[in-house]
């Protein structure tokens, strides 16, 4: 059983622990005064996410906290989140029209993605769309994503494509490739191109040296004449709402869950 010990909402944060512990002070002497529910990037990276959630719980393990932490599910398709990319971009896109869209997500080796879902990878069409076989495939939720922001954005679906960037090493990762598809789009016609890389809430060196910097560099020298990153979410105040309301809405229906078995108080 566990009890609730902070439910502070101005901070959308709820504290988990165990009713087997004393008080949280227990917490206080090893300087922890708040564990919530975690938000990660926009996708749940199959490796990744996992390696994190055991990482945070061995550091728990290793501090002698008895805590619980509540994990926010993959919010690919939560509407609003799609609404802040979609007015974060749009100024963005008042000032520049371009041929085409990438939509360059963070790649993962084929073998993570087949282990969770044997299945996947196996047709040309397998996250054609969400089904009670993909809903947890990682690159079926990048597609998913992005044809919900071309929509929002009302991008017409030959103007855009899915790729994925960062690869490592020799082993396959899922295709096609970000790089691949960038040197291959101006024998295509495109010109100029804008990128979103929505596996990112914030610029980081995927973002601004990998895709700013290298990718641009190959599409000028495959022909290309301009290639723009579209900003990641970043501090957009449409997407602090959208990360708040996702955090409130989880931690509610897990209080929800707790309520008929475990004692709640409030601090």
């Amino acid at each position: 059983a566990y009890e609730i010990l902070t439910c502070d909402w101005s901070s959308d944060v709820v504290l988990f622990r165990s009713e087997r512990e004393k008080q949280a002070d227990v917490l206080a002497k090893k300087g922890v005064e708040k564990h919530g529910v975690k938000l990660k990037g926009e996708e749940g990276q199959v490796g990744e996410t996992e390696s994190r959630k055991r990482k945070v719980q061995d550091e728990l393990r290793r501090m002698n906290i008895s805590i619980v932490p509540e994990w926010i599910p993959p919010f690919y398709a939560d509407s609003g989140y799609i609404n802040a990319v979609a007015s974060a971009s749009s100024g963005f896109l008042e000032n520049f029209a371009p041929d085409h869209f990438l939509f360059s997500f963070h790649g993962v080796p084929e073998r993570h993605i087949k282990r969770v879902h044997p299945v996947c990878l196996t047709s040309a069409g397998c996250c054609d769309q969400i089904s009670a076989a993909n809903f947890n495939c990682y690159r079926a939720q990048c597609f998913q994503t992005a044809r919900s922001v071309a929509k929002a954005l009302r991008i017409p679906d030959m103007q855009y494509s899915v790729a994925f960037q960062s690869r490592l090493g020799r082993t396959p990762w899922i295709r096609p490739y970000t790089d691949f598809v960038i040197a291959e789009l101006p024998s295509k016609g495109v010109k100029t191109v804008a990128v979103f890389c929505l596996s990112f809430v914030a610029d980081c060196l995927e973002t601004l040296d990998e895709i700013t910097n290298r990718e641009r560099e190959r599409f000028l020298n495959s022909g290309g004449r301009e290639l723009r990153l579209i900003p990641s979410l970043n501090d957009h105040p449409d997407w602090i709402r959208a990360a708040s309301m996702i955090i409130r809405k989880r931690s509610e229906e897990h209080t929800s869950e707790l309520q008929s078995h475990v004692r709640i108080s409030y601090a």
